[in-house]
């Protein structure tokens, strides 16, 4: 399940506050995205910031639901700012239960190497 907060907070709070949605275990939540639009009158200004500033593609399709719910969307193809993106992200609203969104691309691969001990035994 995803959670979207969409009271005021200071962007330092939200993984705090992600964490302590995401612990509480009747609400079986995966992930926390907080709105961040100040203008509902403007499509332009949607804002959607997941708690770590990753891009999340499940997030962003409930927050456009949340704008499909709440009659914000005058348009089926948009645009929307969501954090982990340098560009706006393409949206399409098919049907009242369809949406789509396109990916971002990806920005940078960072090879690493991490050595596991799995019962003293390096692997």
């Amino acid at each position: 399940m995803t959670i979207l907060v969409h009271l005021k907070h200071h962007p330092k709070e939200y993984a705090t506050i992600a964490n302590q949605l995401m612990a509480t275990t009747h609400v079986c939540c995966e992930q926390v995205g907080f709105i961040e639009s100040t203008n509902h009158m403007n499509e332009d200004e949607y804002h959607l910031v997941m708690s770590g500033n990753e891009f999340c593609g499940n997030t962003t399709m409930s927050y456009m639901h949340y704008l499909q719910e709440h009659q914000l969307l005058e348009r089926q193809h948009f645009q929307l700012k969501i954090s982990g993106c340098s560009q706006f992200v393409p949206c399409i609203v098919h049907n009242q239960q369809c949406y789509e969104v396109g990916m971002p691309q990806v920005q940078s691969i960072t090879p690493r190497q991490l050595m596991v001990l799995l019962q003293s035994k390096k692997i």
